[in-house]
């Protein structure tokens, strides 16, 4: 895994679109986690849309809604903070609706806030299970993705109301 602090530095120095660094977020935060999908989310009540996604040929649609209880980033929403799964099939959420109909193994997602209010997440998944528990490494990253996420949405933050 290549050195976490550099990995940061090059997203806080990318240049370009909001768009761009989003996905630049994303396809970091796969890489660190060692996912292979990166989504990041928006949450209005029990409706979870999805803003941004790596890599963009999986063929799920930038603004497609799913009902927040079909999705894990239920349960990260409502723990507050982050999530993970290393194996879906032998955890405590194995007959969560998400695993019913996507059969995603393994799971880590945290929550990114706009003015202390939380406004979505952050997650990245594999079909696959694990074969070893995510890393303090790997968590820290993606604890700090949903940090930066809020202070970069925050100029955009009607958007997300």
């Amino acid at each position: 895994m290549e050195n976490i602090f550099s990995l940061k530095q090059s997203l806080l120095e990318s240049s370009g679109s909001l768009e761009d660094k989003l996905n630049l977020a994303l396809k970091l935060g796969c890489q660190v986690t060692e996912t292979d999908v990166g989504i990041i989310s928006n949450i209005k009540g029990e409706t979870y849309t999805v803003k941004s996604v790596h890599p963009i040929d999986i063929g799920l649609e930038i603004e497609t809604v799913f009902e927040l209880g079909n999705t894990y980033c239920d349960l990260t929403y409502k723990k507050g903070e982050l999530v993970t799964i290393d194996h879906m099939s032998r955890s405590e959420h194995k007959l969560h609706p998400c695993y019913k109909s996507f059969k995603i193994e393994s799971y880590i997602g945290d929550v990114y806030r706009i003015e202390n209010d939380i406004k979505g997440t952050i997650n990245f998944s594999s079909v696959p299970p694990r074969e070893q528990v995510f890393s303090d490494k790997q968590k820290d990253f993606v604890q700090f993705l949903a940090e930066w996420l809020g202070q970069a949405l925050e100029p955009r933050r009607q958007e997300y109301n």
